[in-house]
């Protein structure tokens, strides 16, 4: 089973405990994401890093995340789909997350950010699923 997660999903694991976490440490190699995603989350470290952890430990962290429990899918692997996903999003930063959803077979998108996702011409496509949807799924197996 196959969930892309977005960058605000991937912060909200970093930043507390919770759900969110728990779902995704219990769930390793369930869980991919664009390499997009985890540079906007680094871009944006001074945003979201609210415990002032040093970018050395935080670099650690993030490359942890990478090698035990998220797969980050490198552009090449999704780039052919990038023109497609533009015509269906108006958000530039999201564009590489549908594109990977739409290059691969998977369960659907993971996202605090549903609004720019919830079109009628992305919903035929692409599942847009919530925390509790992503929970449903996990404890059905």
């Amino acid at each position: 089973m196959t969930v892309i997660i977005d960058t605000n999903v991937l912060i909200a694991m970093l930043i507390k405990k919770g759900i969110v976490r728990e779902l995704i440490i219990n769930n390793p190699g369930e869980f991919i994401t664009p390499d997009w995603c985890l540079e906007e989350a680094w871009e944006h470290r001074s945003v979201w890093n609210k415990n002032n952890l040093d970018d050395d430990d935080l670099f650690e962290i993030l490359k942890e995340l990478r090698e035990y429990f998220v797969l980050v899918v490198p552009k090449d692997d999704y780039i052919e789909f990038e023109n497609e996903a533009s015509k269906l999003i108006q958000d530039k930063n999201d564009i590489p997350i549908l594109a990977l959803a739409l290059a691969i077979d998977n369960k659907g998108i993971w996202t605090f950010n549903t609004k720019d996702f919830k079109t009628e011409k992305i919903q035929k496509q692409v599942n847009i699923i919530s925390t509790k949807e992503v929970k449903k799924l996990f404890s059905n197996q």
